[in-house]
């Protein structure tokens, strides 16, 4: 795997804690097919996606840079911040449609998150990011959305759509 990753110009490695486990990561250089190129949003789905924002609050750079690069392709407004950058900012959580939390971001300090978003009138909604195979925890306050890492961008889409018109697609 690592060497298909360098042959492909770019690398892999593992990032270990101990008592936590082990993730495996690697990047490759890659072109977009222009002829695989399609519109993301019909004018109807970037209006409501239009002036919408959304915090990210994520311990890993590259999964909050990942979630903002997918966010902002809808035309929402983003910010991503690690915990300790969240805790640090004067910035109102209440301007906030959305804030995306890592799972293991919030059983780390859940009290500390969750008084920062209560002292801050936050009254959008939370979607957890869980990882495959992990319980969540109970969830505090408006918080039916739950993603699987890795997350899927047309999830993602599915799932702020939803959000933010207040309507439940149905499953097939």
């Amino acid at each position: 795997s690592k060497r298909l990753a360098e042959l492909m110009g770019g690398e892999m490695w593992v990032e270990s804690t101990i008592g936590k486990g082990s993730a495996f990561r690697f990047t490759i250089q890659a072109e977009i097919d222009p002829s695989k190129e399609t519109q993301l949003l019909s004018p109807a789905a970037a209006q409501v996606f239009a002036k919408k924002q959304a915090l990210i609050v994520d311990q890993d750079e590259e999964s909050r840079r990942a979630l903002t690069t997918m966010i902002e392709s809808l035309g929402v407004i983003t910010h991503n911040v690690n915990l300790d950058m969240l805790l640090l900012s004067q910035a109102s959580l209440s301007d906030y449609n959305v804030i995306v939390l890592d799972r293991e971001t919030y059983l780390d300090l859940a009290d500390n998150v969750k008084q920062l978003i209560m002292r801050a009138g936050h009254t959008g909604t939370l979607l957890f990011l869980n990882q495959l195979g992990q319980k969540m925890p109970d969830l505090p306050m408006d918080s039916r959305h739950v993603l699987t890492k890795p997350v899927k961008f047309d999830q993602l889409k599915e799932t702020l759509n939803s959000i933010f018109t207040g309507v439940e697609r149905r499953r097939q």
